[in-house]
């Protein structure tokens, strides 16, 4: 029975477990607000620590817009897909700008992927499932 548990622990030690987080910044002057695309990668990383790191920015109201994340990872076939989804306050800004997201994968297995990033809509799970 000892032995069964320990290949177990041994198993899901070698299962890529990796969590994902995820920040915004304030209004970036770097980028022109009023010029498409309206979203775009700026670049991804392997840090030392084995994090991998996209940063990318979304462009939307200076006040008022609150932007959420997040991502479905495969593996198998080396893809990672981002979302963002923009939610509005009552009371926004007339001003547009750009706000830089992050996105870090800690404990995904270091190798290449195929970065896709896109506004997830409103009402959506991941996958294009209706929310209930």
């Amino acid at each position: 029975m000892k032995l069964h548990l320990i290949l177990f622990a041994l198993f899901l030690l070698t299962c890529s477990a990796y969590q994902m987080e995820f920040s915004v910044t304030q209004c970036s002057s770097d980028i022109p607000p009023y010029e498409p695309p309206t979203h775009a990668i700026l670049g991804t990383q392997w840090t030392q620590d084995s994090t991998f790191v996209v940063d990318a920015y979304v462009k939307t109201y200076c006040g008022g817009a609150q932007i959420s994340g997040d991502s479905v990872v495969q593996e198998e076939e080396g893809r990672i897909i981002l979302h963002y989804q923009i939610h509005l306050d009552e009371a926004i800004s007339r001003c547009i700008c750009a706000k830089q997201v992050q996105y870090r994968f800690i404990g995904l297995e270091p190798r290449e992927y195929q970065v896709s990033f896109a506004e997830k809509p409103e009402g959506t799970l991941v996958g294009g499932e209706e929310t209930i």
